[in-house]
């Protein structure tokens, strides 16, 4: 009922807001009656709440804007060559229709003035925002700039969205922010440094490279107060609360016209976490689907996955450098340091899906994370058409895990403990070379070379003899089982290009690339009585992979009357690869050609619609193919299949959208993915004991996803509707039976948030899941739905913030119900022209103990309650510099 009221509230509000518009337009000529395209028509009022209204002359000189009745405009018409016209314009109740002629200039050279500078100007693929017509000087951080911008999102988690995009790096005066991850700039940024907002579209750092690469890469470039471009900058914010708890969190800027540097550091045991596996993901960059599939296997995305925790030692540095002494010259230097300690308690209930058999599983864990990561990068442009880019990354982490197990299913009641370390040294080089040779001819060459180490070591420790019955232990008073991985990776990748401009309108482009990779991995499991070991029969594996992929490609870009874009292309893909293992030896060589279609059209002005195909084939990860068997747990093992080959996928997507900044927008995806020849697993289990095997089906399996999402943009408020649909189908054999599994998911959401300036503003979110997951085996539905208040009022040098998350969580086939939220609110107060600020920090105020969440894969249906982080309260203290 709550939901259809907001509904119809907000239904009603647009209603009303758009009986309130009227439509201006008409054509634009010069005196021999000509059209004049793309002149600049203004209309704005002297009401602040009543956004200004721009629009462009189509190709015939015509112009539509949507203004406010009752209200008077001055209309402003500028185009080069012409003398600026300006009327004044009484909106009444109809709508308005008015040709305008255009004189031409008698100075043509003569520059054209006017005295406004609009709070949003749009220039081709950029938009800019004068932030100071948004804010009323009280925001302490870039994320509450951003989010008083019309058309710009900001979530809980420090992403930022535009036109219903990822912005996926972050500038500031043009200089990449760190590693460019909105959170860092969200939560680090004052805000009252910030002069203006630029989202640039299809960003590309070398700007002669922008008219033949479609990067579909959002930048968001933060423009500096002219007082804060010479200056150092920043703030230094210090905490202290119950039960010894602290914050020091100081964050430290620098601007020059040759020199840059950023330093943040953050050292606290509370909620608070400085880098997550999003920024690991952004630190590795852009990498090809097999890179990405090793990335997702690596140790430290499984330790960072692990996000949730009751308590906390956290601390984290990075710097960031740039030095330009001359427009020829760039160097960058970037780096980030993480020491993290922190405690977990979870209680599994797992349910096997080839037994049905249930196992509860309760797990403390202590984890310690050291992770290093540095980039350097340097650029040299000799001219204007020639860029030399050389890049260097290194990567040092040693993560460790210490969990205490309590186990209990139908034949084991049971402890135990397993200890994992791992280590990882990952060394990369880059170098890149882009050339302008004409319009018509540019190149691009990019080398990539890598080496990549990994220790891991993992250890089971228990009184009892609780492990598989397919592991041959031997009998003892006490039973330590271990397992030990050392895989060293070398990589070597290469990208030739060359782009022909026929005509203005025509791009063709030829490309050759090839990677190298070679992999040398050893799995052992043994043993450990009296301080030695004691192998174990075919769980060892020694495996030295080598996969050589040479593709070469050709595509053709068209533009049609300056609205549509159509690019088609083929590839022919060489793949060869060895692997060498106990007792076996396999090569196989591959031919592919892979086609690749896209079709863009913007019928009209912010009126898109985008149609994709595309073809592409994944190398199974060497993990994959061992010969031998590896633990996975106590009480499952890995069984690799040696002739796995590669996994095709078909990708269809169609994408219409209809873009706004104050009004409606409209967004609308339909998706399809078949896999072909899918990699999935044979399950092998007798109750909680079993063996996965990796199978590579001869038949299909399809993907399906769609998504509607709906915006309305006022200069005061904003509201978003957005349901979506998710289908995926899995092949697997569970117990000797083909078993076919549909998960299903559809998601609803509902955003309204509002801006106003002397009265407090809300942020109100409702989000809704319900899950389905269905086989001959097992079935379950899951219905979880969220809510999300906040409340933000600025009163006089006060400032109050409150919010309060809740979540239903409704396991509706085994009746498991839970409710849990947070509450969290602050008080700050900050005297105008002073450099301190003080407040109070309260979390988790309801004192919530857990959350549950839950997952499904081939093997099992896992359910976890996670113990949260508890009631903190801070007093803070902060000094702007």
């Amino acid at each position: 009922m709550i939901l259809r009221i907001l509904v119809a509230f907000l239904f009603c509000a647009c209603l009303k807001s758009y009986s309130q518009n009227v439509k201006f337009g008409g054509q634009i000529t010069n005196e021999e009656g000509d059209p004049v395209v793309n002149a600049n028509v203004l209309a704005i009022t002297k009401y602040k709440d009543v956004p200004p209204k721009l629009g462009v002359t189509d190709d015939d000189g015509s112009f539509k804007l949507s203004l406010k009745s009752q209200t008077t405009y001055t209309v402003t018409v500028t185009h080069m060559g012409y003398e600026t016209y300006s009327k004044v314009l009484i909106v009444k109740l109809q709508d308005v229709t008015y040709n305008i002629k255009l004189k031409a200039a008698t100075n043509e050279l003569e520059e054209v003035v006017i005295n406004y500078t609009p709070p949003i100007e749009v220039k081709k693929d950029t938009t800019v925002y004068k932030v100071d017509a948004f804010t009323n000087g009280k925001e302490r951080k870039l994320g509450a700039v951003l989010k008083k911008l019309p058309g710009v999102e900001v979530t809980r988690d420090g992403e930022v969205f535009f036109k219903n995009q990822k912005v996926s790096q972050v500038l500031v005066e043009d200089k990449t922010f760190f590693n460019g991850r909105t959170k860092m700039a969200v939560d680090n940024i004052p805000a009252d440094v910030v002069n203006e907002i630029e989202m640039i579209e299809d960003y590309n750092e070398t700007p002669f490279m922008k008219a033949v690469e479609n990067s579909n890469e959002l930048v968001m470039n933060v423009s500096l107060k002219e007082d804060k471009k010479k200056f150092l900058f920043g703030s230094i914010e210090t905490a202290a609360g119950i039960e010894k708890a602290y914050k020091i969190h100081p964050s430290l800027f620098k601007y020059q016209p040759k020199l840059v540097y950023n330093v943040i550091a953050d050292a606290n045991n509370i909620y608070e976490k400085s880098f997550t596996l999003a920024d690991y993901f952004s630190f590795e960059g852009e990498t090809s689907p097999d890179r990405i599939l090793r990335v997702l296997n690596s140790p430290i995305t499984k330790f960072l996955q692990n996000n949730r925790y009751y308590s906390n030692n956290h601390l984290f540095g990075g710097v960031n450098f740039q030095f330009n002494p001359n427009e020829k010259n760039e160097l960058r230097v970037f780096s980030l340091f993480l020491k993290d300690r922190s405690n977990s308690n979870i209680t599994n209930r797992n349910v096997y899906q080839a037994s049905g058999i249930e196992e509860l599983r309760s797990q403390e864990s202590l984890k310690k994370h050291d992770i290093l990561l540095s980039k350097v990068k340097y650029k040299y442009s000799p001219d204007e058409n020639t860029v030399l880019k050389l890049e260097t990354n290194f990567e040092k982490t040693a993560l460790k895990a210490s969990d205490q197990n309590i186990t209990n299913s139908e034949n084991l009641n049971d402890q135990y403990n397993f200890d994992s370390d791992s280590e990882n040294l990952t060394i990369a080089g880059k170098m890149e070379f882009e050339k302008w040779f004409s319009d018509k001819n540019i190149s691009k060459g990019t080398l990539n070379l890598s080496y990549e180490n990994v220790d891991l070591d993992q250890q089971w420790l228990s009184a009892r003899n609780i492990f598989n019955p397919a592991i041959p232990v031997i009998d003892t008073s006490f039973f330590s089982v271990n397992g030990s991985e050392r895989n060293e990776v070398v990589n070597l990748n290469f990208n030739l290009e060359h782009f022909y401009r026929p005509s203005r309108i025509e791009l063709l482009t030829f490309s050759f690339n090839g990677n190298i990779n070679r992999n040398n991995l050893s799995y052992f499991n043994f043993q450990e009585i009296n301080n030695t070991s004691f192998s174990f029969p075919n769980f060892n594996n020694y495996f030295v992979n080598q996969v050589n992929v040479l593709n070469n490609s050709i595509s053709y870009k068209r533009y049609f009357f300056g609205k549509l874009i159509i690019e088609g292309g083929l590839n022919y893909q060489y793949v060869f690869w060895n692997d060498n293992q106990i007792n076996l030896r396999n090569s196989q060589i591959e031919h592919h050609i892979l086609p690749d279609l896209n079709v863009e059209w913007e019928f009209k002005e912010n009126k898109k619609v985008e149609f994709t195909y595309r073809q592409t084939r994944i190398n199974p990860i060497p993990d994959l193919r061992l010969n031998s068997l590896k633990i996975l747990d106590f009480n499952r093992i890995f069984r690799g299949d040696p002739y796995l080959d590669q996994m095709l996928t078909e990708r269809f997507l169609l994408k219409l959208s209809l873009t706004k900044t104050y009004g409606w927008s409209y967004y609308a995806n339909l998706g399809l993915r078949k896999h072909k020849h899918p990699i999935t697993n044979v399950v092998e289990f007798n109750g909680i004991n079993g063996i996965n095997t990796p199978f590579q089906f001869n038949g299909n399996t399809n993907g399906y996803d769609a998504v509607l999402r709906l915006k309305y943009n006022r200069r005061y408020w904003k509201a978003s509707f957005e349901n979506a649909y998710y289908r995926n189908e899995t092949l697997s054999v569970l117990n000797q039976a083909e078993t076919k599994t549909i998960s299903q998911s559809i998601n609803n959401s509902l955003n309204f948030n509002t801006n106003l300036e002397n009265a407090p503003n809300i942020d109100f979110s409702f989000k809704n899941m319900f899950i389905i997951n269905d086989n001959p085996f097992f079935f379950n539905e899951t219905n979880i739905t969220e809510l999300e208040s906040a409340i933000e009022y600025d009163l006089n040098n006060w400032k109050f913030k409150a919010s309060y998350f809740q979540t239903f969580y409704k396991n509706l086939t085994f009746g498991n119900n839970s409710n849990y939220n947070t509450i969290n609110a602050s008080v700050f107060y900050h005297k105008e022209d002073s450099l301190w600020e003080f407040g109070i920090d309260f979390y988790n105020l309801g004192n919530n103990v857990s959350e549950i969440s839950n997952s499904y894969n081939e093997t099992l249906f896992n359910e976890q309650r996670i113990r949260v982080f508890p009631r903190t309260i801070m007093l803070q203290v902060n000094y702007k510099l």
